[in-house]
């Protein structure tokens, strides 16, 4: 998530070590992107408004959000920094529906200024995993999502790229290097086979993805 106050059509960018964290639209229209230097930002945009990464403001940030966020959950964590995991299944009666919860949550932070990605999946893994995969998973989300079926979340995955998975860009390029080019090419593998070629780590990680293995995670309680 990002928070800016800004005036209407501003380009912002976020920097880290001289180089482009993140870009508001505005700034992507520009042609800034994550990884340019501030140099190449600024001749892209002259009127480019700079900010410097504040990692202790980042943290105060997502605190208070995730104390908004109780509001339709209590059942969620912090993933820092910049990520909230809401399980959500037992409120959508309350809200009305999905639709109903996720329009909330998009008017809510809005008027608090910020900017964010959702990931929606039955599985906290997958929630992230769907938030790394916008926009190209976009269209095929309301599909599973009506359907509530485990299965259409799984053959969705399975043509994800392997470059979305969590894992180190080395263990990445080992699999590349066997053949594989995504996600359900490993998940197709038996699950023995998968944990002795990349390791228990891995295999148990891919197993909370597709909901096989439990996934605890320390719940958020508000602050008083």
């Amino acid at each position: 998530m990002c928070r800016t106050e800004t005036r209407s059509g501003e380009a912002i960018a976020v920097l880290e070590k001289s180089r482009v964290l993140c870009a508001n639209e505005t700034a992507v229209q520009h042609g800034i992107m994550t990884g340019v230097s501030a140099g190449t930002a600024q001749a892209l945009c002259a009127e480019l408004r700079v900010l410097e990464r504040h990692l202790a403001r980042e943290n105060t940030a997502l605190l208070e959000l995730a104390d908004w966020a109780y509001r339709f959950t209590p059942m969620l964590t912090l993933q820092a920094p910049d990520r909230l995991l809401l399980e959500i299944s037992a409120s959508l009666r309350l809200f009305g529906g999905l639709a109903q919860l996720l329009e909330q949550v998009e008017t809510d932070l809005a008027e608090r200024c910020y900017t964010h990605l959702s990931g929606l999946a039955p599985t906290p893994r997958g929630a992230q995993l769907m938030t790394r995969a916008l926009p190209c998973t976009a269209a095929a989300l309301p599909g599973w999502c009506a359907s509530g079926d485990p299965q259409a979340f799984r053959t969705l995955i399975d043509t994800l790229p392997l470059a979305l998975l969590d894992v180190a860009e080395k263990q990445l390029q080992v699999m590349r290097r066997m053949g594989f080019t995504r996600i359900g090419e490993l998940l197709a593998l038996p699950r023995a086979a998968l944990g002795k070629r990349f390791g228990q780590e891995l295999l148990t990680s891919l197993r909370q993805l597709c909901g096989e293995q439990a996934d605890p995670r320390a719940p958020h309680r508000p602050r008083d």
